[in-house]
């Protein structure tokens, strides 16, 4: 009887790179399905420090826009991590999402697309109902376009080395995000706007950052 070919193992690198990505799009899609059945207990896991003006904590959902654009990132990050590069082509879709978010915030208008999906009926520590915020949105369009740009076949030294700038900003934004939160910063966690970064959102950051790097790192 023959010997079955063993299966080449996967390194960890490639294991801890697969279970961050989906760790992202996990929380992506449990965030869109909050929002679309309305369950507030699912959008709002964790209370943040973040006040009104009678200084009541409130809670900071991840806005749904910024949920879609977390699910494709980490189903992207997944197809690249499997060997589908054409699969990164998918990442226009986090890079249109905050590239359009920020031009509504320089423009200081609304083009439609913040709350196209669903109302957004909860709008605490938030400019504009269903906008994202400012670092965020800049944060998707660097990624999506870093990963667009691999669907490109470019060449593959410049390509790691955006990957891994791109994994580093993402990380340093999310982690900064969150220990901004942890002291009761809500300058870092607004990041000069007047829409906080929400906890959950910044996770997801720092988890897309990491991956982003460690498959960089990998190759």
């Amino acid at each position: 009887m023959e010997s079955l070919t063993t299966l080449p193992r996967r390194t960890w690198l490639e294991r801890a790179s697969l279970a961050l990505a989906g760790a992202v799009a996990i929380i992506g899609v449990a965030t869109i399905l909050g929002w679309w059945l309305r369950m507030d207990e699912l959008l709002q896991v964790v209370a943040t420090p973040a006040a009104d003006a009678s200084n009541t904590a409130l809670s900071s959902a991840m806005k749904i826009n910024a949920a879609v654009s977390f699910f494709v990132l980490g189903v992207v990050l997944l197809a690249i991590s499997h060997g589908y590069r054409r699969g990164a082509s998918l990442a226009f879709i986090p890079a249109i999402i905050g590239a359009l978010t920020l031009v509504e915030t320089i423009a200081q208008r609304s083009i439609g697309i913040d709350e196209f999906l669903v109302r957004d009926h909860l709008l605490n520590a938030t400019d504009q109902p269903g906008r994202m915020s400012t670092m965020l949105a800049i944060c998707l369009m660097l990624a999506g376009l870093t990963l667009v740009w691999r669907a490109l076949k470019p060449d593959l030294k410049f390509q790691i080395l955006a990957e891994a700038i791109t994994g580093s900003m993402l990380s340093a934004g999310g982690l900064s995000t969150l220990l901004g939160y942890a002291a009761d910063l809500p300058a870092v966690y607004n990041w000069g706007s007047a829409t906080a970064t929400p906890p959950v959102a910044a996770f997801c950051l720092l988890l897309a950052g990491v991956a982003l790097v460690l498959i960089a790192w990998s190759e």
